[in-house]
């Protein structure tokens, strides 16, 4: 789900043990901050991570959860990049994603292999609002927007058509919390309501739920080149 900007360059002029550790250092601090939050990593592809964020009582709702995630991971690179730096490494930047709605969570695949894993447009969303954000940035829709409660500042962005989708999308880019919010209790929206699919008895254990959802990915500055021009996805 994730779209990475000049990393194919990255690792072309990196040894594979470094970018091996570097992406293993990188999960383990976006890890622990999707954890913090009450959130799930649903999966990492190549370098990039997806994770879920479901209504849970007593612990804040779940968009304003995904953005906090989502600050809190920007917030964190800096210094993980000043680490980097110490050892003349290259910097790295993310950009992320955040989309609010229903999907459907379950165990899908064949006997042989089977992920607990969410499905449906909202994911999909998720990847795309990624896709389109800049580098260290987070850029998040227009449903999920409502739901955090005046708790962030967001400014608008053009609005886009994403990918498979027919209808122009309206997004926002978080640029932080609220000053005078910033140690006020979390906005908690009224409770997500499940919402029946036609789909769901054909997946095992799967079910409807409102989430939202984060995809994130590293982005890699470019080093002049020709291969720059060819950015990969």
């Amino acid at each position: 789900m994730s779209d990475i900007v000049s990393f194919t360059a990255y690792v072309a002029d990196t040894e594979l043990q470094e970018v091996t550790q570097t992406l293993n250092d990188y999960f383990t601090v976006m890890t622990d901050i999707v954890v913090r939050h009450h959130g799930h990593v649903d999966k990492y592809v190549g370098d990039g991570l997806m994770a879920i964020f479901r209504e849970a009582p007593g612990v804040g709702h779940h968009a304003n959860r995904a953005v906090y995630a989502a600050l809190e991971m920007l917030e964190c690179l800096r210094d993980f990049n000043k680490g980097r730096a110490v050892h003349h490494q290259q910097a790295i930047h993310i950009r992320i994603g955040v989309h609010s709605g229903p999907a459907i969570i379950g165990n899908i695949g064949c006997y042989g292999k089977m992920d607990y894993t969410a499905i449906g447009t909202a994911v999909i969303l998720a990847s795309r609002l990624e896709q389109h954000a800049t580098a260290d940035s987070v850029c998040i829709s227009d449903a999920t927007h409502q739901l955090l409660g005046g708790y962030f500042h967001a400014i608008p962005g053009p609005d886009f058509v994403p990918k498979g989708f027919a209808e122009a999308q309206r997004v926002w880019q978080v640029c932080g919390q609220q000053p005078l919010l910033k140690f006020s209790v979390e906005f908690v929206a009224p409770d997500a309501m499940l919402t029946p699919h036609p789909a769901s008895w054909r997946l095992r254990l799967a079910h409807v739920v409102d989430l939202a959802s984060l995809g994130g990915s590293l982005v890699v500055p470019c080093v002049p080149s020709t291969r720059c021009a060819d950015q990969d996805g």
